[in-house]
């Protein structure tokens, strides 16, 4: 239910309900492969990619790569949000 709640109230700042559980799963798990992320969110890993996309546009997550493997992590969330907020 709490979850719900403040996919709601991240979605009244331009988030898409894919990209609010997407961001809130990574502020659970931290640094996670998308294969990962997309098992956990219960969507296509290539579907995955595009809202990665998106929420890397608006400065929320980051990927990082080390050598032929990557990973997604959220951007320092108290800056972001509160960037995400202003606008």
């Amino acid at each position: 239910m709490q979850k719900k709640k403040i996919i709601d109230y991240l979605k009244k700042f331009g988030l898409s309900e894919l990209e609010a559980k997407i961001y809130l799963t990574l502020l659970d798990t931290g640094p996670i492969s998308v294969r990962d992320l997309a098992d956990l969110v219960g969507i296509k890993r290539t579907r995955t990619y595009l809202y990665i996309n998106y929420l890397v546009e608006k400065g929320l997550i980051l990927k990082i790569v080390q050598g032929a493997k990557q990973q997604v992590t959220v951007n320092q969330p108290e800056e972001t949000l509160q960037q995400l907020i202003h606008e």
